[in-house]
């Protein structure tokens, strides 16, 4: 483990992770500095502990100059004036989640990092369940939810230490930019289609950030890839280690669907896990989070009943293809996760009805033409600052509808919808136009949909 006692330390950015590393830096004796440019609020000052230097408003790069190690937060762009500094003066700059590896990994030697570009959250919980289920201790976290930093030091750190047998992790392409030693035992890549190019230059940068995490992995190490993507089949990992794959396709080593069934073969072994139809998520994207689940877990040593029990009760996340209502014969879906046009494809290709989809929200920079081939979308009612470039790239080819706010949309949404068919928040944006988050849009939309009137509600 790298001694961090009395080191001084910049940590750029107060987001989850952010906080997460100043909690863990404190831990390790570190002296740390902070820098951010809003406003914080009362709780969150409260929450950063005494002896913290914490500089607000405009970023001052001379606090570059003091720091011997700067911990970037995953929001903060590489542009930012500090960490141009930092380079300028060949400053090390490090993730959060780098850091958590240097102060952890020897006490938990054991890690899972699952990236892509859709179904990290869905994975990441579904493996740590199977894991659970079998007995195995398990810390979840990353960008799932909880900072892994921040629960390092609550279960290994503290006073009682808790024995892990495995650091399961969400990790995104920002949290996988700044690695030196990070090696997880057992990484993932579900999938890899357009998204963040309002950061990446090009869908090159964009790749090289997630396969960023193979940097260190040798052969002891495991790979798990989507063998039906074609981005990610293509990836090659380092020589030596062992790679799976997973395909809903093909047969191979790792994980496929045979007959209507999950099955997981390792070392020649096959082993059949449920069969599709009893898997309590629907769709095809989540027959795909099922088999890489499945397939990680079992690599770190759940048993095949277990896998198979959590994919029989697990019923899915909040704001994934959540079924909110159906009033007078309209259901109504909360897809508000989906943030980019492949999402936003898969979730509409999962219902077998028309489709009356909400779209819309700050643009990342997306193409929204592949949405056209889709034979579905009675029509999309358009939202938020994407709202051009949607009508730009998709008028001519469905009728499009726009909407000033969630309200307006769901209104406008169901007065198009007859009886058996769909409405669909899938947004392909990110929500920071009109709100706190994706998970303040779905709420928004799921209380729109609760104040339609009209019809009786089947909840």
């Amino acid at each position: 483990m790298r001694s961090f006692k009395d080191i001084k330390v910049l940590v750029v950015g107060l987001g989850r992770s952010g906080f997460g590393a100043v909690k863990l830096l404190k831990a390790l004796g570190a002296k740390v500095m902070v820098s951010e440019q809003r406003s914080l609020s009362e709780e969150e000052l409260r929450a950063l502990e005494n002896g913290i230097f914490l500089q607000m408003g405009p970023h001052k790069v001379e606090l570059v100059d003091e720091a011997e190690l700067i911990v970037v937060s995953p929001g903060v762009p590489p542009e930012n004036p500090l960490i141009k500094r930092a380079e300028a003066l060949g400053k090390r700059t490090i993730s959060e989640i780098e850091l958590t590896w240097q102060a952890s990994s020897h006490l938990v030697p054991n890690w899972i990092a699952i990236t892509g570009t859709n179904g990290k959250t869905t994975t990441t919980t579904l493996v740590d369940e199977m894991l659970k289920a079998s007995g195995i201790k398990v810390l979840t976290g990353g960008n799932i939810g909880t900072a892994i930093s921040s629960l390092v030091v609550d279960k290994l750190l503290g006073p009682k230490p808790e024995s892990i047998d495995w650091i399961n992790i969400e990790v995104s392409s920002f949290q996988l930019e700044r690695i030196e030693h990070f090696r997880p035992r057992i990484s993932t890549i579900l999938n890899i289609s357009e998204d963040h190019l309002d950061r990446y230059p090009d869908m090159t940068s964009y790749i090289n950030a997630k396969t960023n995490m193979w940097k260190n992995i040798n052969g002891e190490d495991m790979v798990v890839l989507n063998d039906d993507d074609p981005i990610v089949r293509e990836l090659r990992p380092p020589e030596g280690a062992k790679i799976y794959r997973f395909s809903r396709q093909r047969q191979l080593e790792g994980a496929y669907i045979k007959d209507g069934k999950i099955y997981i073969r390792v070392e020649g072994v096959e082993k059949p896990v449920i069969a599709v139809d009893d898997l309590l998520i629907k769709g095809v994207h989540n027959q795909e989070n099922a088999l890489a689940s499945s397939l990680i877990a079992f690599l770190a040593g759940a048993d095949e009943e277990a896998i198979s029990h959590v994919l029989r009760t697990f019923p899915g996340l909040p704001h994934r293809l959540q079924f909110v209502a159906e009033i007078d014969g309209v259901r109504f879906y909360d897809d508000s996760k989906a943030t980019n046009v492949a999402s936003v494809i898969k979730s509409v290709e999962s219902f077998g009805v028309p489709v009356i989809l909400i779209l819309g929200g700050q643009d990342k920079g997306l193409d929204f033409r592949p949405l056209r081939r889709l034979k579905n979308i009675k029509a999309i009612v358009a939202i938020g600052e994407a709202l051009p470039k949607i009508m730009g790239h998709l008028d001519g080819y469905f009728p499009i509808h726009t909407g000033p706010d969630m309200e307006a949309a769901v209104n406008i949404a169901f007065s198009l919808a007859r009886d058996s068919e769909v409405v669909l928040l899938s947004p392909g944006c990110a929500s920071f136009d009109m709100f706190e988050d994706y998970a303040h849009r779905g709420r928004v939309f799921q209380e729109a949909v609760r104040q339609l009137k009209g019809g009786r509600v089947k909840c």
